[in-house]
């Protein structure tokens, strides 16, 4: 047994220290936009592979595209999920092939097992990013990634909760995404079960710069200041579910509870989305919906990186990733953080 004297941190123990001088003079002139292989995203966004977001799961299982649609349109990049258990492959994806040929950014999610089985099929697709989405990508062999190759699309392998997952791929014939976090999800139950996980925070720290390839955290964004924070420390990418959850156009039907209109969230471990009540790591349960559009959450989004990035007198999120000087602070510190009125009136 060993035992880590090493005190991991959460986006909540740390804060971006402004620079001294900035020549960004207005939030306007900074550039958000990354390349990620073929792909141009106006924001260092990925949607999480949720069934409520793109699965008619209510009633027949077939995919949608609605929502992956409104997130390339906003400038990002939805991975349509492995969907319910009787949503087909075939269907998923012929879903995202058609997004992919109206020129749209977008990704499908596949199991280990998917993804072997169709590996040609989806190496050989040109505009999309893959993703192998399994709950621990250590079981992910040197076969699966080393040989991948098609610059028209992108692979991405996870997830990886040890910084020691840097190590693996090395020899990749192509530059993919790296997929970190194990449980942190706002419906993932998966810390709490196993006490298997790591914050995301000092996760992100330990591995960036340390790899060749694009360095993606998933989840545990609980505020734009979080995704602010993720980029700082060293993401190229950030995956989010819960931020986009209300969103007008997900597959989740809207329901009032009292006064207030609801929609169904849940993990893609939940014994929901599974079919059954084996390894259940995920939660379900409700999000109070406000008629929030994709492109208004991406609004928000946007508006704080910008603003981040000028303190740190950042052009581009190279410079702010490079630039930005992150410090740990006290608990405390939450304190000052917040608000302190009496009651609030509008955001």
């Amino acid at each position: 047994m060993k035992t880590s004297s090493t005190e991991a941190f959460t986006f909540d123990d740390v804060l971006i220290l402004p620079a001294p001088h900035s020549r960004v003079k207005s939030r306007r002139l900074v550039d958000t936009s990354l390349q990620v292989g073929a792909f141009k995203l106006n924001l260092p966004i990925l949607t999480a592979s949720m069934a409520v977001f793109d699965t008619d799961y209510t009633n027949t299982g077939a995919p949608s595209t609605t929502f992956a649609r409104a997130v390339a349109e906003a400038g990002g990049v939805h991975i349509q999920s492995r969907g319910m258990p009787n949503t087909s492959f075939e269907a998923r994806f012929s879903a995202v092939s058609r997004l992919a040929a109206e020129g749209l950014p977008v990704g499908i999610a596949v199991g280990l097992d998917e993804f072997r089985e169709h590996k040609a099929a989806l190496m050989n697709k040109n505009g999309i990013i893959v993703s192998i989405d399994i709950a621990n990508g250590a079981i992910i062999e040197d076969e699966d990634v080393l040989d991948w190759h098609n610059d028209q699309n992108v692979l991405m392998v996870g997830n990886f909760g040890s910084p020691r997952a840097v190590q693996r791929f090395l020899g990749s014939k192509q530059r993919h995404i790296q997929k970190y976090s194990v449980g942190s999800g706002s419906a993932c139950t998966t810390r709490g079960v196993t006490g298997i996980g790591s914050p995301n925070a000092w996760l992100v720290e330990q591995v960036s710069g340390n790899s060749p390839h694009f360095l993606c955290i998933d989840g545990g964004i609980k505020s734009t200041a979080d995704f602010c924070k993720a980029v700082a420390l060293g993401a190229h990418l950030v995956m989010m579910g819960r931020p986009f959850s209300a969103a007008t156009e997900t597959c989740s039907p809207i329901f009032e509870l009292g006064a207030h209109k609801y929609k169904e969230y849940f993990g893609m471990a939940s014994a929901k989305a599974k079919g059954n009540t084996e390894f259940v790591e995920g939660a379900q349960g409700r999000v109070r919906f406000e008629s929030e559009t994709v492109h208004e959450v991406f609004k928000h989004y946007e508006q704080a990186l910008r603003s981040a990035m000028s303190y740190v007198d950042a052009m581009t999120l190279e410079e702010y990733r490079t630039k930005a000087d992150v410090i740990r602070v006290s608990s405390s510190t939450q304190l000052e953080n917040s608000t302190r009125l009496d009651g609030e009136i509008g955001r």
